[in-house]
């Protein structure tokens, strides 16, 4: 059986044209690209969807508060009252429909 000769990165190399020696590789120039200061597009986005939740929470605690005597902030604030209000009494009826019989 055949023994390994323990070369690492076995397989062909590929070189550029020219002789078996290393070249000196020219310094590659690395232009350093700043971040852009101010809000970005992500902290915009939770900050407008943040605002528009409250929004909503209030929106809809005014209207338990407002229709129905409930809701956190805005609980008995518009005179609405746990009471049924009472039904007015039916008007006495004052026609002489039975009296005219011509």
């Amino acid at each position: 059986m055949a023994r390994s000769n323990g070369r690492s990165g076995g397989g062909r190399r590929i070189c550029g044209g020219g002789g078996g020696g290393r070249a000196a590789a020219a310094p590659v120039e690395v232009e350093v690209v700043e971040e852009e200061s101010g809000l970005g597009f992500e902290a915009g986005v939770a900050i407008v969807t943040t605002i528009i939740l409250l929004v909503a929470f209030l929106m809809v605690d005014y209207d338990r508060g407002a229709n129905y005597g409930e809701g956190l902030l805005f609980k008995g604030k518009y005179g609405v009252t746990d009471e049924v209000p009472a039904l007015p009494a039916p008007a006495a009826d004052t026609s002489d429909d039975e009296s005219s019989d011509e």
